[in-house]
């Protein structure tokens, strides 16, 4: 038998359902949120100005528990960004971040976890970046080395998701571009901010060029006006996955 004759086949790429919102520290109740998640049937979830005060962990916990979800990272230690996935996707490891501090602005931060799901192994960094054009710039490479060091450790593709504050022709991207694409392409005619007359798309997930797109976009949900100030994204996502190792019967 010859050596391509033995080889297994190719496994299918993984579908990854990737959403990023801003949920505005659920200041229009959890409820609405949740529906708006729940409704898009996300496997992980980068949610910016998540809860940080008082009984932050609990408010985590009842928005993930009402979107069919779990908890992975993220809250008050990621400067309110969180990460939440679906029962089929496993945690490997997790770690909070906080971004290099600008004096009398903000914390920034960002939740990161690498994930396993159908045989692949998934780096996943949710951000959310400020107001001022050189932070973000500064942030957008600190972000990128941290998706670098889930290269090294391991993860087979990297998806960074969240609020830019800032479009796609912006400068401050830069950084994040070297290794990383817009899922959503270059002709996207949607925005994501304000939410009752979308101006401007700086919610974004951004894979890796190898990283087939299926779909990119804000999700339809009767209550997206009503429960935040920012649209959601969702990517559909496909995965290149490690080929199989023949069996001893396959190779032999």
């Amino acid at each position: 038998m010859t050596d391509q004759a033995s080889r297994p086949p190719p496994l299918e790429p993984l579908e990854l359902r990737v959403l990023t919102y801003n949920v505005h520290g659920l200041r229009s109740g959890t409820a609405a949120v949740a529906g708006v998640i729940s409704a898009a049937r996300p496997d992980v979830v980068c949610v910016q100005e998540a809860p940080v005060g008082l009984r932050w962990r609990s408010r985590a916990a009842e928005l993930a528990r009402r979107a069919g979800l779990y908890v992975v990272t993220g809250g008050r230690p990621a400067a309110g960004n969180l990460l939440l996935c679906a029962a089929r996707v496993d945690l490997v490891s997790a770690g909070d971040h906080l971004l290099s501090r600008t004096p009398g602005l903000p914390a920034r931060g960002c939740a990161a976890a690498v994930l396993h799901a159908g045989g692949t192994t998934i780096g996943v960094v949710g951000t959310h970046f400020g107001l001022n054009a050189s932070e973000r710039r500064r942030h957008a490479a600190e972000v990128a080395e941290i998706a670098e060091q889930m290269r090294t450790a391991g993860a087979s593709s990297v998806v960074v998701a969240g609020d830019l504050n800032s479009t796609p022709a912006a400068a401050e991207w830069e950084p994040l571009l070297v290794g990383l694409r817009d899922t959503a392409g270059t002709g996207a005619a949607w925005s994501t901010f304000p939410v009752r007359t979308p101006r401007a798309r700086i919610d974004v997930v951004l894979a890796e060029p190898e990283v087939a797109v299926q779909s990119c976009g804000v999700p339809d949900h009767a209550e997206l006006v009503s429960a935040s100030d920012h649209l959601p994204v969702l990517a559909v996502l496909r995965l290149p996955r490690p080929a199989r190792a023949a069996s001893p019967a396959e190779s032999g």
